[in-house]
Parts: C-alpha cells; sequence; structure tokens
C-alpha cells in the first residue's frame, strides 16, 4: 500500500496491512547526519530558497530513508523560527514523493502564551475564562482561513498543534481545559471537512477520555504511553481515535536498544488498533542520535515484516 494510502486507511477507520509512521518534518542537521553519517558543520550555507528547498530535499530524502509515511506542512505563510520543516509551497512535491500531508496549524492558546507569555497566559485563563475561550476562538477562525488553502493545495487533514500540558499534568484545571480548548478543538473538528488530529505534549491522560466527545480524529504524542498510561490511550484508540507518535524523545538520545525496546513496546500495545508510529514530539531534531532514530524505525520494519 502507497505511503499516502495507509495513513488515509487509518484516518479513515481502517486497518491497513502494515502500521505507517510519520513527523511533522526532520530537522535539517539530523536529517544530513541520517544521510551523511556524521555532522555537517563544514557544509558551505545558502540563503534563501535555496536553502530552503536545499533542507527540504534533505527532510524528504531522510523522511524516505527512515520509511516514513506522512509528513506536515505548516498552514501559516510565516511560522516563525520554531518551525523548521515544509511549507505549503512544498505540498505538491511532497505528494509527488508519495508523502501523505498534514497541514499543521497552531493553536489558539499555544499563540496566546507565545505572545503574552506564559505566565500571563495562565493568570488570564483562570480568572476571566469566558474571554479567554473568546480571545481563543477567534484566533482559531483566524487560522482557518489559511488551512483552507492547504487542504486545496492537497494536504489530507489537519493536525492542530495545542499544548496544555507537561509532563506532569495539566497546564490548567480539567473545568478551563473544557470550558477554553475543547470548544477550539471542536470548532476545527467540525470547521474544514478534514479529519483534524490533536498534537498535545505532556501528560493529558486526566482528560484523554473526553476528547472523542470533541469531534477529533485523533490524538498526536502520546507521551506518556509508556509511563503506564498505555491502557488510557488504547481506550481511545477502541473508540476509533487514530492513536499517533509514542516513542519519547529521551529514548532517542543515544541508546539504541533502549529505543528499539520502546518502540516495540508501544507498536505491540497498538496492534489491532487505529496506529501511526513516530516520535512523541512529532519533530526529530538536531539532539537526537542517528543510530537510535535509525533503531526505532527498523523495529517498525521489522515488525512489518514478522520478524
Amino acid at each position: 500500500m502507497p505511503c499516502s494510502d495507509a495513513v488515509k486507511s487509518v484516518l479513515a477507520g481502517g486497518l491497513p496491512g502494515r502500521v505507517p509512521s510519520g513527523e511533522f518534518y526532520l530537522e535539517p542537521h539530523l536529517a544530513r547526519r541520517l544521510l551523511l553519517g556524521k555532522p555537517v558543520d563544514g557544509l558551505e550555507p545558502v540563503d534563501g530558497h535555496e536553502r530552503h528547498d536545499a533542507q527540504v530535499e534533505d527532510t524528504v530524502l531522510a523522511a524516505e530513508m527512515l520509511g516514513l509515511d506522512y509528513l506536515c506542512v505548516h498552514t501559516s505563510p510565516r511560522p516563525g523560527d520554531y518551525w523548521r520543516g515544509p511549507c505549503k509551497d512544498d505540498i505538491a512535491g511532497l505528494i509527488r514523493r508519495g508523502f501523505f500531508v498534514f497541514g499543521f496549524v497552531d493553536g489558539g492558546f499555544g499563540r496566546l502564551c507565545r505572545e503574552w507569555g506564559f505566565e500571563r497566559t495562565l493568570a488570564f485563563a483562570a480568572n476571566r475564562p469566558d474571554e479567554t475561550m473568546t480571545l481563543v476562538l477567534g484566533l482559531a477562525s483566524e487560522g482557518a482561513e489559511e488551512a483552507r488553502r492547504v487542504l486545496d493545495l492537497g494536504a489530507g487533514a489537519i493536525m492542530l498543534g495545542e499544548d496544555f500540558a507537561y509532563e506532569r499534568g495539566l497546564l490548567l484545571h480539567e473545568r478551563l481545559i473544557a470550558h477554553i480548548i475543547f470548544p477550539e478543538i471542536e470548532y476545527w473538528a467540525k470547521t474544514l471537512g478534514a479529519p483534524v488530529v490533536l498534537h498535545c505534549d505532556g501528560d493529558i491522560s486526566r482528560i484523554a477520555p473526553s476528547l472523542p466527545e470533541t469531534g477529533v480524529a485523533g490524538l498526536h504524542s502520546l507521551e506518556h504511553a509508556v509511563d503506564g498510561r498505555l491502557d488510557i490511550y488504547a481506550a481511545l484508540g477502541r473508540r476509533g481515535m487514530v492513536l499517533m507518535g509514542g516513542v519519547p524523545h529521551p529514548a532517542l538520545q543515544g541508546d539504541a536498544t533502549r529505543a528499539a525496546d520502546l518502540a516495540h513496546e508501544i507498536i505491540t500495545a497498538c496492534e489491532g488498533l487505529p496506529y501511526v508510529f513516530g516520535s512523541s514530539a512529532g519533530v526529530l531534531d538536531e539532539g537526537l542520535d542517528p543510530s537510535a532514530v535509525r533503531a526505532a524505525y527498523s523495529t517498525l520494519r521489522a515488525h512489518a515484516t514478522g520478524r
């Protein structure tokens, strides 16, 4: 089954013959290290479009080497320095190479945190939840126009990046998340006519059982799936939600055996569920060890061939 078809099948509720995989993107330095097997500090720099095109080509080649089925493009014309992956102008090329393409959108709560600062946003949300909800929904409405353009260009689904948790739990009380963030998720799920997957870092296990009611098609990160909470996420899969990600970044920072073991653990645990393999962060960054990344994806390929 072609790369794009495998992801389409999972998003449509099917179980393809193999577990598909993907990442939002691979940072350029890691992509080159995966391809060349060495650091690339001595490479001659390039600027502008030439630099972007070269970086996207490195990402695509490294993604093909790992066997990735999907990549993301950012829907914003100016996503900011934190995004080093493909843009909407790259969609046609990614599709020609066989990838399923997600359009990545920044959630309104996350945008407030970046623009106002973390502490001010949390204080405002706690003290003025109705106004916060209105702001978040307004930002979502702004972002929807660009998201529609990306879908029109050929992207097959939307990845909503909305981090409202950290490693120990939720950033806001559950009632505030239900009041402020769930309406935004519902807006995205019902507005675009395309599947929407929620990406949220951190431990969201306390509110995860309520996610299917928002209409969202899937959940990306599963950051704590291998820390005793996998049963909570597996229950979402049994309710029809697509599960994506799961391999924690610390496992990809140098110990190839550990990376392979954790990859095997989550692949096995998600057997028979609508699952797409990948890292919990979604971005394979330059701080990761190429051998560990290769080991994790080699485990997926071995699983697909029955070894």
